[in-house]
C-alpha cells in the first residue's frame, strides 16, 4: 500500500517493510514504527541512516531512524506485524504465514529450520539479531535456569544488610 493509504493504519510499535523515500522502488528495508507525527513518521531500524524525530531509536535498541513524509506518493509500506498481533493468535498466525512467504529463497537456504522458527515469531530479525521479544524470552529462560543462584545472591545481600544494621 502507499504511505498515504497507511496513515490511518500505522501505530507506534508496528513492524513494517518500506522503500522509505520511494525514490528507489526496489530497495526495501524493515523496521519498527518508533514515532508518528502529523506530517511524518519514523521507522527505527539498523540499516539506513536518516533523520531522527524527538525520540532516539537507540533508546529501544535500534541504530538508525528513517523519516518518511505522509504525503510521499511514491513510497510503499507493508505492515508485517501489528504491535497488537500478540494479543490475537489468529492475527499472529496469518501475519507469520505471510511473513514466511515473503522470505527470500536465499534466506531460506542459508538458515536452518530452528533459525527460521525464531524469525517467524520475531525472536530475531532479518539480521539474525535478537529483537526485544527475543531478549524478553531469553531473560525468562535465563531466570528459570539460574533461579537457585539468584536466590542465593539475594540471601547474601539480605545477610549483609542485616549485619550493617
Amino acid at each position: 500500500m502507499t504511505i498515504a493509504e497507511a496513515k490511518s493504519k500505522l501505530e507506534v510499535g508496528d513492524w513494517v517493510r518500506t522503500n522509505g523515500s520511494g525514490f528507489d522502488t526496489t530497495n526495501f528495508f524493515e523496521g519498527k514504527i518508533g514515532e508518528i507525527t502529523e506530517s511524518r513518521f519514523y521507522v527505527w531500524q539498523n540499516e539506513k541512516m536518516g533523520c531522527k524525530g524527538k525520540l532516539s531509536p537507540t533508546s529501544k535498541g535500534y541504530k538508525c531512524s528513517w523519516e518518511i513524509d505522509w504525503n510521499n506518493s511514491r513510497a510503499e509500506i507493508e505492515i508485517l506485524r501489528s504491535k497488537n498481533a500478540d494479543a490475537d493468535p489468529k492475527t499472529l498466525t496469518s501475519k507469520l504465514t505471510k511473513k514466511m512467504k515473503t522470505l527470500s529463497i536465499f534466506f531460506k537456504r542459508l538458515v536452518d529450520s530452528d533459525t527460521q522458527s525464531l524469525y517467524k515469531v520475531d525472536y530475531i530479525n532479518g539480521e539474525l539479531a535478537l529483537t526485544e521479544r527475543g531478549k524478553n524470552a531469553l531473560l525468562v529462560l535465563l531466570f528459570a535456569a539460574n533461579k537457585k543462584e539468584l536466590v542465593q545472591m539475594a540471601e547474601e545481600e539480605i545477610a549483609e544488610a542485616e549485619k550493617a544494621k
